[in-house]
C-alpha cells in the first residue's frame, strides 16, 4: 500500500458534520477543562537520552474473539460461552510523575492527565521497543507525549496495542502454547486455515482498541481509570497507514471512548480504481 499525505483525524463529538481540528486544539480544549499552574522549569532531558531507557511492560488482556457474535458479557468471571483470546499490549509510564505513579494518579487535580494509544497492524511486529524508539510511535507519539511532559507539565500514560493476528497476539496459536512446539508444529496447517482468520477485519480491530480502553486492565495504570476530580482520563489514538486507518475509525464511530486521534498517511476513502497511486 502506497502512503498518502498525512492526515489528522480529530472529530467533534457535537458537529452534526465531522470537523477536523488541529492536534493542538484538542490538547487546549483537555488544559481549558482545569486550572492549570504555570509549570516549574523542568530539566531539559535530550529525547536520545529517554530513548537509551527501556521502561516498558509487557502484558496481556483477554480480548472478546468476536465483538458481533452475541451481547454475552465477557468480563463476567466463569463465563464458558465467551471465546476469548490473550492481546498483548505494551505501556510505560515513563511521562508520568514519579510521586503521582506511586501514590495514584490523583494528587495533583489540577495536573493535565493523558493516554496515548499507538496503534498496532502494519509494519514490523510490535516488541518493548514501540514504546522506546520504532516506526510505529516515535515521530509524533512519543515526540509529542515527551514535550507535554517536560513543558507543559503533563502526565502521558504511553501503550500500544498489537493487532489481533499479528505477532503474540493470535487466537487460536496462543491457546494453543501451553500444548509446546510439538503440537504447534503437527496441528500448523489447521492453526493456519481460512477459517481461522475469519475474524481478521478491521470491524474486530476497532472494537479490540475500545473493548482495551474499558478494561480493567488499562484502568490498572491509573486510579480506577480516573482523575481525583472524576474526570475521565482522556484517550487519544495514533497510527499511520493501516493502523491510522484504526485510530480514525475509532473516534468516529466511539467518540464517547477515543476523545481524538491522530491518523497519519491514512487512506480512509477506499478507491476502488486508484488511478493516481501512479503519480506519485
Amino acid at each position: 500500500m502506497k502512503l498518502l499525505s498525512p492526515v489528522l483525524l480529530l472529530v467533534a463529538v457535537a458537529a452534526p458534520a465531522y470537523s477536523i481540528p488541529h492536534i493542538s486544539e484538542i490538547m487546549e480544549s483537555i488544559q481549558e477543562e482545569r486550572e492549570e499552574p504555570k509549570p516549574q522549569p523542568q530539566p531539559q532531558l535530550q529525547l536520545e537520552e529517554e530513548f537509551s531507557k527501556s521502561d516498558v511492560q509487557t502484558l496481556t488482556f483477554d480480548q472478546r474473539l468476536d465483538h458481533f457474535s452475541s451481547q454475552i458479557d465477557c468480563h463476567q468471571e466463569d463465563n464458558d460461552e465467551c471465546e476469548t483470546f490473550k492481546q498483548r499490549y505494551f505501556y510505560t509510564s515513563r511521562y508520568v510523575h514519579k510521586e503521582e505513579e506511586k501514590k495514584g494518579v490523583g494528587i495533583n487535580t489540577n495536573r493535565n492527565t493523558v493516554s496515548f494509544l499507538c496503534v498496532g497492524g502494519e509494519g514490523p511486529s510490535l516488541g518493548p521497543s514501540v514504546l522506546v524508539d520504532s516506526v510505529h510511535c516515535t515521530g509524533d507519539m512519543i515526540e509529542l507525549a515527551h514535550k507535554l511532559h517536560h513543558e507543559q507539565n503533563w502526565n502521558v500514560h504511553m501503550f500500544s496495542l498489537e493487532h489481533r493476528y499479528y505477532g503474540e497476539s493470535f487466537p487460536k496459536k496462543n491457546k494453543s502454547q501451553n500444548k509446546g512446539e510439538a503440537y504447534l508444529r503437527a496441528n500448523e496447517k489447521e492453526l493456519d486455515s481460512d477459517d481461522e482468520y475469519k475474524y481478521l477485519s478491521s470491524r474486530q480491530a476497532v472494537r479490540d482498541i475500545v473493548e482495551f480502553i474499558n478494561s480493567s486492565e488499562a484502568s490498572q495504570h491509573f486510579k480506577n481509570g480516573k482523575i481525583s476530580n472524576n474526570n475521565k482520563v482522556r484517550w487519544i489514538t495514533f497510527g499511520g497507514s493501516y493502523p491510522g486507518m484504526l485510530s480514525g475509525w475509532s473516534r468516529l464511530l466511539h467518540p464517547d471512548v477515543v476523545y481524538g486521534a491522530v491518523a497519519n498517511s491514512a487512506p480512509v476513502q477506499a478507491e476502488a480504481d486508484f488511478r493516481s497511486y501512479n503519480d506519485h
